[in-house]
């Protein structure tokens, strides 16, 4: 058979893999966690491709991030597909595949090895860890970056072949789309130093140690830095509000020692994956922290030690090590332990690893090309039957929180989430059960608020107040929670209370029609009808349309 026939199959096996493994999707649905921040009930993006939601792409930083192909590519697909979740699911799937065939031609083309970067890519391609990134169409941003980071990687290795300006042009190009969809490609520039050492071999062993060489890879890539410099301000500056400075830098480095060999762990054990990983409750146990560090640390001084003789341990091993560095959470955005999206770009280089390994220890096997390929088929295998297993799990909101509970029990996030859904679903009984489970791993003044809102529309107002109080001792300032720890007294019948609320509401929000609204209404309860109408006439300035209000004012001229 042709080398050129060889590779369409290889092509076509990711593919169809990719396809086999991820077909279920396309019956998943939008789940209720990120996806209305994104999609469902964001407007602009409803509104398609215009050229008002361009330029809110451009300058938006919704979501605490600033990553304007994203929102684009959410935009194009309500375009093509409306807000049916099917069509969003293919797309996510189709870059993934585009992704995983232009893995396959950088490896190739930078090592000549077919058999082992066809493994890699194919292992990429199908492994459970990827679900997260595939399925969740939020996480579009992770397909996305990666599509622009391999371009940009391949661009690279034409660049490295004959270095030219404009060669190194479409190189920046491709690393600011990439940047421009999700800011995890702010390593490449390191990482290319790391493939100019292996495989392009621009570094002679020889002069490893010359500072020479090495300032003259640094200079040609400044262009490359100042890239990543200035998306690095832009990202601090957007997530500013989202960093969680809860924990403190020894906790977060704790973490980060721990979430290292958890990835691990899952690329060799893809079980008992969740959508969230809470930080355990009580915090880490030091044997688990001193024990990942030594994992990470042996491993490490492995890969040093390794330079010279499997130059592929050295940069495989530092690849996963350096990509994963701007999601480890030393910088801490989120509330998560881990996530396994964020090995989507970083597990190549584990791969890699593997493959390269797998390759030395047979390569005095006999028919060592077909071992190569039976070893390959075996892994991808199970790795398709177990994603088929997990894309199952993101069938709707329900499911996927009740399967993060099934293998993470103390899961405030995962309580919070199921409340949300059995809230929408009008089931307040379930709801209400999930957010006082919840409550039970931690105070959130969002839960509060939310389970004293459905006690109220269960009949359960009584109950309900001291949520809202605990709300208010946290933040005082919440007009929205006075105005309906307002109208929870009011309902009781506590009209001197429910009269205090309306007006601290009114005090830290004066254009908020419902407190004017139900002060009036207050009043008008007590016979204060002078005051009532004043509160009715405030009202309808804020809202000159309203019929409540005109009624309420009618009446009180009768």
């Amino acid at each position: 058979m042709s080398k050129r026939r060889i590779d369409i199959g290889i092509y076509a096996v990711l593919v169809l893999s990719i396809w086999l493994a991820f077909w279920f999707a396309l019956d998943c649905g939008f789940i209720n966690y990120d996806d209305p921040d994104y999609v469902i009930d964001n407007a602009v993006v409803h509104e398609g491709l215009t050229f008002n939601g361009l330029k809110w792409a451009l300058t938006t930083n919704h979501a605490h991030n600033w990553h304007p192909l994203t929102w684009i590519s959410h935009m194009l697909d309500i375009e093509l597909w409306g807000a049916e979740p099917a069509g969003h699911h293919a797309t996510s799937i189709l870059l993934h595949s585009f992704n995983a065939c232009l893995l396959f031609a950088l490896l190739f083309q930078l090592t000549g090895a077919r058999w082992c970067s066809a493994w890699v890519a194919l292992v990429f391609a199908v492994h459970p860890l990827r679900v997260e990134s595939v399925v969740w169409i939020s996480e579009r941003k992770d397909t996305l970056a990666v599509l622009f980071a391999l371009l940009s990687s391949l661009a690279y290795r034409r660049y490295a072949a004959r270095p030219s300006w404009r060669r190194m042009l479409v190189v920046a190009l491709m690393l600011v789309l990439s940047l421009m969809s999700k800011p995890m490609a702010v390593t490449l520039p390191f990482l290319f130093l790391l493939l100019d050492y292996w495989p392009l071999g621009r570094i002679p062993e020889a002069s490893l140690l010359r500072l020479s060489i090495w300032r003259q890879l640094v200079v040609e890539k400044l262009p490359l830095f100042m890239i990543v410099f200035i998306s690095s301000i832009i990202t601090m500056q957007v997530q500013e509000a989202a960093l969680n400075l809860h924990f403190g830098l020894s906790s977060r480095l704790a973490n980060a020692m721990v979430s290292y060999s958890h990835y691990l762990r899952t690329l060799f054990r893809p079980l008992d994956l969740a959508v969230f990983y809470p930080h355990p409750v009580g915090g880490l146990p030091a044997s688990v922290y001193w024990s990942a560090t030594a994992l990470i640390l042996g491993l490490t001084a492995a890969a040093l030690f390794s330079w010279h003789r499997r130059k592929y341990f050295f940069v495989g091993w530092f690849w996963y090590i350096g990509t994963l560095v701007p999601m480890i959470g030393i910088v801490k955005v989120g509330s998560q332990a881990a996530a396994d999206r964020f090995t989507y770009w970083p597990s190549i280089g584990l791969l890699i690893v593997i493959a390269w390994l797998a390759r030395e220890f047979v390569g005095k096997v006999r028919w060592r090309q077909y071992t190569i390929i039976g070893l390959g088929a075996a892994v991808s295998i199970a790795c398709i039957a177990l994603t088929r297993t997990q894309v199952k799990h993101w069938e709707s909101s329900e499911s996927i929180f009740l399967h993060a509970l099934s293998v993470t029990p103390q899961n405030q996030t995962a309580h919070k989430m199921l409340a949300y859904h059995y809230t929408t679903e009008q089931q307040h009984k379930k709801a209400i059960a999930h957010y006082q489970l919840a409550l039970r791993y931690g105070p959130e003044r969002r839960i509060q608020n939310n389970l004293a809102n459905t006690l109220i529309l269960v009949g359960r107002t009584e109950e309900a107040i001291p949520h809202y109080q605990a709300y208010l001792a946290e933040e005082p300032d919440s007009a929205h929670v006075h105005y309906n720890l307002g109208r929870a007294y009011y309902n009781l019948g506590r009209l001197d209370d429910a009269a205090a609320s309306f007006k601290h509401a009114i005090a830290y929000d004066p254009g908020h029609f419902s407190a004017h609204f139900a002060l009036g209404a207050v009043y008008l309860a007590r016979e204060q009808r002078a005051e009532a109408r004043k509160m009715f006439e405030k009202a309808l300035k804020i809202d000159p349309d309203s019929a409540d209000a005109k009624a309420e004012l009618t009446a009180l001229s009768n």
